[in-house]
């Protein structure tokens, strides 16, 4: 036997009035049918007035219990006769003088005798199998009390009596109709409720919750239908959940249907006999819709569909599908977005509430109206989309599927109510008066609104563009055609019918002429095109035929014009008698729009030699700054002019290999520039006074493309011998490419790409010097004025890049602007295969800030220049100076140092270390595993996408956690951790960080992709362990070692505002 437990107060009067006070604490009750009266487990006064129940009324009895148990979270399970003295409710026959009709024996308790049922002498056992009897509504009455209710209008143990509850809202009432008198019943038998009544429904599921069983609940989609040839229909229908409806179309009557809970449903007949004395005595209605137990949607009715009287339906909260069927019905959808289907009949959609919502309108038409509820202000209904409507009034527009009628109802601009007519009705078809807008035939043409893709007047149209017309209605293709006309020639390009695959849209307010489908005809370069049409291309739904259009002006565009190139080629001298390849460049131009430099490649020219062979072109590179690409082919022969032919070499232009923004190209060119190879030495003075001098090499001047470069050697103060490399442009070409820097011509160490715009002088000593020694030898050369950090040094080469030569050459290089061009970008690159590492003094504090340089295979370089540094194959080392610079390398394991400055100190890929230096930096890792570090200042540092170490140094540090297994550290300072949760472009992230020191109260931390009240939800649910705390948040787990609990206090409020 269950025990039983207080009830305390609702809060809500409906409840309250029914509640007794005590209830069965839990739901799984048992229940008896005792077969004598020893079995009760108690003394009955005369136990000759007992009598155990037939086996039939048992039955009926145990239906009358489940009609309970449907509606709430109860379950009965029957016990043997003999055990009913253990049974939580027992049902026996107990015909004494005092109990005329039937009785509940004691209300839940932890008594025996608690929740027992006696049936009395005014009882019919054949009737309680038949609902709406008085003997089946009695046993229902009888077991609400056993389960802990009482009558509504008594006041026991603290709750309230409400003497106007009547029987249509709760069983446990005494009064037989609204507004009728306490007392015994007036209810015709046959016309009491068929189960628990709504105020019953929302007590029981108080104290017992609701239904849950997907056997009894009906959880799933669930229609309900009804029996109009039923004499009564008088009950409370409660749903468990799902989809469900009411659906009444095989009624003829006109019908009330109201799915808001607390209301009824009125099938205009089947009515209950509420008082056998007067028939003008009507019942509330015939079906009741429960409350809503704890506010839960999922227990609405959501769709309702009418029969084929004049019905009125009206919705609720839910997403609605009301349908009127037959009949000239009215629907009135709530708070959701509701889909209202008239159906045949002179339909009313009645949005007169003012709900703000969006609907759907499935058949809007001829002798329908919509109700609303103030669109009175200027009587008429706009065509435009409703962005800037007032109170009171209404627009329509096309949403790109379906016409859409918005109504404003506040002072606020905009829409707030949305119709969406899901038919063919059109503009032209509204007719607003007052409040009431009705269907009316359409007779008015349609409207051409405008033009786009591209709009109107536009300049550098494609020449394969598919202009889109907007109309202000759906319209439909005639038998009339398009002419694309050239205002520029005053001539016709092309006609195109309506009713062709070339136009596509129809059904909708735009339509798209696709003007060259098979690609062969695209629009003339530069003209200027008008879009006409004849009377017959096209009409609106109701075959109203949009006017005629010639007009030049009315929607026009110019096409693009094609883009233009000027080769530039420098004729070839003796003093290149060597080089092994040749550079020219090809200035490209677009008088309206840009060029597209993913189309420059080695296909673009070619060049052919006087013999009528072709050269190979071997590479290219682009400066979208001057529009101009320089092309390099090989010499013929591969070992120099010399054994190439002499004489003039033409220049061609490619046809479309370079194109436009616009996919446009470059026209063809054969002859658009040549060059002459002459190699004849001219004769040279000889030197009047010849002095040996020291035991030099000798001097050397030789041209590279577009740069002179003039190398000299020179003994310093300390006897070594020092070679200075200078390196000028001479105009011949936009950028060089492959220029020596150090080392010899043919296998330099280092060679540069380089702009016209930059001189370069390159000076060091000429002997190599050991791997281990370049670092230390390195920052004895930097020049004076050059600030590094305090007892700067540089590791040994060896311990960054173990494949690194033993030996290596150490230079100064020092870039001066010398034009008043983009000075970048600027390439240096090591050769693999020189043999040595190169260490390099980089001075570019000349050079415009934010210049571009790019370092490939570079072992050792000191930056000095508030440049940016890219690049990165090979293992580098690399020093800043104070200056602030961007210092971002790729493959390779590198070590950076920021130095001082505000850096930004980056990696690509490789195992890096990464170190910010003085200053405010930002440090960041890249694809492996990196360390990456602050120091003074306040820096940014962020993990990749490895299993990284962050470390914040000094100052008031902020540390982002990247995709891996990453460790944070903020060292000293106020410090934020900012942590990464689950993202869904990087779905396999180990998102496993680890903070090392958070010092709460001074620290603070912050979850990206979580919000607020997930990141306190997770701290409210951390785990602790001997280490420190770990949180588990959008798809992370966060360890805070030496922390003993997280609180709300360490979260960074200021991160989510």
């Amino acid at each position: 036997m269950a025990d039983s437990a207080a009830v305390g107060s609702s809060g809500i009067d409906y409840i309250d009035s029914l509640i007794y006070g005590r209830k069965w604490d839990g739901t799984a009750l048992t229940y008896a049918f005792p077969d004598t009266a020893a079995n009760v487990g108690y003394d009955l006064d005369d136990e000759s007035d007992f009598t155990a129940l037939s086996g039939g009324e048992q039955t009926a009895f145990e239906a009358i219990l489940q009609q309970w148990a449907r509606v709430s979270g109860l379950t009965f399970t029957q016990v043997a006769a003999a055990d009913a003295a253990t049974a939580d409710i027992s049902v026996y026959w107990y015909r004494s003088p005092d109990n005329l009709t039937a009785r509940v024996v004691g209300f839940p308790d932890n008594s025996v005798e608690a929740g027992d049922i006696q049936l009395g002498s005014g009882i019919n056992g054949g009737q309680l199998g038949t609902a709406g009897s008085y003997s089946h509504f009695i046993a229902m009455h009888e077991i609400g009390h056993a389960l802990g209710l009482k009558h509504p209008h008594e006041a026991i143990n603290g709750f309230p009596g409400d003497s106007g509850v009547p029987v249509e809202l709760s069983v446990m009432s005494y009064v037989s109709y609204t507004g009728g008198s306490l007392g015994a019943y007036s209810i015709a038998d046959g016309s009491y409720p068929t189960g628990p009544m709504m105020n019953d429904i929302a007590a029981i599921q108080y104290l017992y919750g609701v239904n849950t069983n997907a056997l009894t609940a009906n959880l799933g989609d669930t229609t309900y239908t009804f029996d109009p040839t039923a004499s009564v229909i008088f009950q409370a229908r409660w749903d468990g959940g799902g989809y469900d409806t009411f659906n009444f179309a095989s009624y003829a009557t006109n019908l009330s249907v109201d799915l808001r809970p607390g209301q009824w449903t009125d099938l205009g007949g089947q009515y209950a006999t509420l008082e056998t004395l007067d028939a003008n005595v009507l019942p509330l209605g015939n079906i009741a819709i429960p409350y809503l137990h704890d506010g839960s949607a999922a227990h609405l009715i959501e769709a309702a569909y009418g029969g084929s009287g004049n019905d009125l339906i009206v919705g609720n909260e839910a997403n609605n599908l009301l349908r009127g069927n037959g009949g000239n019905d009215t629907l009135r959808g709530g708070a959701g977005t509701d889909t209202l289907v008239g159906s045949a009949g002179q339909d009313t959609f009645d949005f007169s509430d003012g709900v703000a919502s969006s609907n759907t309108v499935s058949d809007f038409t001829a002798d329908d109206s919509i109700v609303l509820r103030d669109a009175v202000v200027g009587g008429i209904v706009r065509g435009d989309d409703g962005a800037a409507l007032a109170q009171g009034e209404a627009g329509f527009a096309w949403n790109g599927v379906y016409n859409v009628l918005y109504v404003g109802l506040d002072a606020t601009a905009g829409s707030d109510l949305q119709i969406v007519l899901a038919n063919s009705t059109v503009f032209d078809n509204l007719s607003l008066s007052g409040n009431t807008i009705s269907f009316i035939a359409d007779t008015v043409a349609p409207v051409f609104e405008s033009g786009s893709g591209p709009a109107d007047n536009a300049v550098s149209v494609a020449r394969d563009a598919t202009p889109t017309l907007t109309f202000n209605e759906e319209v439909l293709a005639g038998t009339g055609d398009f002419i694309i006309y050239n205002v520029t020639d005053q001539t016709v390009f092309k006609t195109i019918a309506a009713n062709s695959a070339a136009v596509s849209g129809w059904g909708s307010y735009q339509i798209t002429i696709d003007i060259d489908p098979d690609g062969l005809t695209p629009l003339p370069y530069g003209a200027e095109i008008a879009i006409h049409w004849d009377e017959s291309a096209v009409r609106d739904l109701a075959g109203n035929p949009l006017a005629e259009n010639s007009s030049d002006t009315l929607y026009s565009f110019t096409a693009n014009v094609r883009p233009t190139a000027t080769a530039s080629a420098a004729d070839v001298a003796h003093t290149a008698a060597g080089q092994t390849s040749y550079s020219f460049a090809v200035t490209y131009s677009d008088a309206d729009g840009t060029i597209d430099g993913d189309s420059i490649d080695t296909n673009d020219v070619t060049v052919t030699a006087p013999d009528t062979s072709t050269l190979t072109v071997t590479g290219v590179s682009w400066n979208a700054g001057s529009n101009t690409a320089t092309y390099t082919v090989a010499v013929p022969g591969g070992n120099g002019w010399e054994e190439a032919l002499e004489g003039a070499y033409t220049v061609s232009l490619v046809e479309d290999e370079v194109t436009d923004n616009h996919g446009d190209g470059v026209a063809a060119a054969a002859d658009a520039d040549s060059f002459t190879v002459d190699l004849t030495v001219p004769p040279t003075d000889p030197d009047p006074d010849p002095d040996p001098g020291p035991s030099l090499p000798p001097s050397t001047d030789t041209s590279v493309g577009g740069m002179d470069v003039a190398t000299r050697y020179s003994i310093d103060s300390s006897g070594r011998q020092i070679e200075t490399v200078t390196i000028t442009p001479n105009g011949g070409q936009q950028t060089t490419q492959g220029v020596p820097l150090i080392g010899p011509a043919n296998n330099p160490v280092l060679s540069g790409n380089l702009p016209s715009t930059v001189s370069i002088t390159v000076t060091g000593p000429s002997a190599t010097v050991a791997n281990s020694a370049l670092g230390g030898g390195l920052l004895a050369e930097v020049p004076s004025g050059i600030v590094l950090p305090q007892g700067a040094s540089l590791p040994v080469l060896s311990t960054v890049n173990p494949d690194a030569p033993a030996e290596g050459l150490m230079r100064v290089i020092t870039l001066t602007p010398s034009g008043t061009g983009d000075p970048g970008p600027i390439i240096i690159e090591g050769s693999p295969d020189s043999g040595q590492a190169s260490a390099i003094v980089l001075d570019a504090r000349g050079l415009p800030s934010g210049t571009v340089i790019q370092l490939n295979n570079v072992d050792i370089a000191i930056i000095s220049g508030e440049v940016v540094i890219n690049g990165g194959a090979g293992s580098t080392i690399v020093l800043g100076d104070a200056g602030n610079q961007n210092i971002v390398l790729g493959e390779g394991n590198d070590h950076l140092n920021g130095g001082a400055g505000n850096d930004t100190i980056g990696s690509a890929t490789g195992s890096d270390t990464l170190l910010g230096g003085d200053g405010d930096d930002s440090v960041f890792g890249g694809m492996n595993a990196d360390s990456v570090m602050g120091a003074e200042g306040d820096d940014i540092l962020r993990g990749g996408k490895g299993h990284d170490s962050l470390d914040g140094g000094a100052g008031d540090d902020i540390l982002y956690s990247g995709f891996g297994n990453d460790t944070l550290t903020g060292g000293e300072g106020a410090d934020l951790f900012v942590l990464r949760g689950y993202d869904a472009n990087f779905a396999g992230a180990a998102l496993t960080a680890t903070i090392t020191d958070f010092e709460q109260g001074t620290d603070l931390l912050a979850v990206e992709n979580a919000s607020l009240a997930e990141l306190e939800t997770a701290i409210a649910s951390q785990t602790a362990t001997e280490a420190g705390v770990i949180i588990q948040v959008a798809g992370a787990s966060l360890t805070f070692l030496g922390v003993a609990a997280l609180t709300e206090a360490d979260i960074d409020q200021a991160f989510y505002v």
